[in-house]
């Protein structure tokens, strides 16, 4: 491995807490390199650092900042005013945004990498390269955007050979990053709330596949149209259809053909046999409990376009069962944007629907809400989340059928889960 992001000696985490960020720390610390870092509340990822040894803080302040810091990363959702990033400006460290670092520190230091981007499924796809690179006693490198479900570590420094990673549009920092392999999952124009940010958010992926140097996605006309300028070194691959020799249905068999292809062209075996034991990422199609004639899951998909291929995934493995859904909208923005799109899905591929209050990002508010989405389907009601009776009731509105009750959202309604898991005591 390159000395790269090994020539620090003292790097400070503003918003410790992230899932990136937390992943990012913990790499850090695998190079012996000390990590501090701050976060508004006390989280487990934060706190799974301090296990490690970094030095964490909760609140954020100008003091926080160690005097023998020679770096510092925040996260995208930092203000410009926070005092320790002040701090550090004022003395010279050199700050970094967290996707800045990871395409100018961290991605350099390795012979070959893979970059995941797209709409939906990067955290899996990430994951599954991981997980097959993993069963060959490779020693990567990653940086995965979620705990995973066998209990592995979401992030590796590896040995220098291969790093896999998220590629995260949200905040276009996927633009920033020059991988081996781009690879595109899907698309859609999320994170985009007006036609000049659709068209930025498309110009950035473009940028990402001019960066790299092969590009691998789906034969799908928007990802055709983002890689058609790079004709001459991208891979497109015909959709799958449904195959005895891939372990997955739905949407999951995109994702592991996707990772497969990816698994080849760096040069390894490719059989889908390495993935028979892939648990998956948490939160993404998680059971959390089941008996003869219950099933309750958890999912974390939040636009139309994963909400409706999540429930069409549940429908193909549990054919037998009714589909209840516990849904939080992700955003006001979002469930103003996709409103109509919402209705017709939950309409149309649940049996019933409760919806929850909207998990709001970066103190938003707005029009519309939860309640005006729940109004709106002839399968729905509101559901506070004080309301134990009625999140108990889900079992018991089919009759004597077998429910499927998923728990799908982004946010946090996954502390619903306890509640619900009681019912199977």
């Amino acid at each position: 491995m390159s000395e790269g992001f090994k020539k620090f000696r003292h790097v400070h985490l503003v918003g410790s807490g992230g899932v990136g960020m937390f992943a990012i720390g913990g790499i850090l610390l695998e190079q012996g390199i000390c990590v501090s870092g701050s976060d508004l509340e006390k989280n487990s990822k934060s706190e799974f650092l301090r296990s490690k040894g970094a030095e964490i803080f909760y609140g954020h302040a100008a003091g926080n900042l160690p005097s023998d810091a020679d770096a510092l990363i925040y996260t995208s959702a930092a203000s410009a005013d926070n005092p320790e990033m002040l701090a550090a400006e004022k003395r010279g460290i050199p700050c970094f945004r967290r996707g800045q670092f990871l395409a100018e520190q961290i991605l350099p230091c390795y012979e070959r990498s893979a970059a995941v981007a797209g709409s939906h499924g990067k955290s899996t796809v990430s994951a599954m390269i991981t997980h097959v690179l993993r069963k060959q006693n490779i020693n990567t490198g990653c940086l995965i955007g979620g705990t995973l479900q066998d209990g592995s570590l979401p992030y590796s420094a590896g040995d220098g050979s291969i790093f896999v990673t998220e590629a995260d549009e949200s905040d276009h920092s996927h633009s920033l990053l020059h991988p081996t392999v781009a690879v595109i999952t899907n698309y859609d124009a999320d994170h985009a709330w007006s036609q000049e940010q659709e068209k930025e958010q498309f110009e950035k992926f473009q940028l990402f596949c001019r960066n790299a140097r092969v590009i691998i996605h789906y034969d799908i006309p928007i990802l055709n149209g983002i890689s058609a300028p790079f004709a001459d070194k991208r891979i497109v691959i015909a959709l799958p259809e449904k195959d005895a020799e891939v372990p997955f249905c739905g949407f999951m068999r995109l994702n592991a053909v996707l990772a497969m292809k990816v698994i080849e062209y760096l040069g390894f075996d490719a059989n889908m046999s390495y993935l028979a034991d892939f648990q998956g990422v948490d939160r993404r199609m998680k059971i959390h409990e089941q008996d003869e004639k219950r099933i309750l899951l958890e999912d974390y998909a939040h636009h139309p376009a994963e909400l409706a291929a999540s429930l069409d995934y549940l429908h193909e493995m549990y054919p037998d069962y009714k589909l209840h859904i516990i849904f939080q909208p992700h955003r006001y923005a979002r469930l103003k944007k996709y409103f109509s799109d919402f209705v017709e899905v939950i309409e149309s591929k649940a049996d019933r629907a409760y919806i929850v209050p909207v998990f709001a990002a970066w103190n938003e508010y707005g029009t519309p809400g939860a309640e005006d989405l729940a109004a709106e389907l002839a399968n729905g009601e509101f559901l506070s989340f004080a309301d134990e009776p009625k999140l108990h009731s889900v079992w018991n509105s089919s009759g004597s059928g077998k429910v499927l009750t998923a728990v799908i959202g982004a946010g946090d309604v996954e502390k619903l889960i306890p509640l619900l898991k009681k019912d199977f005591a």
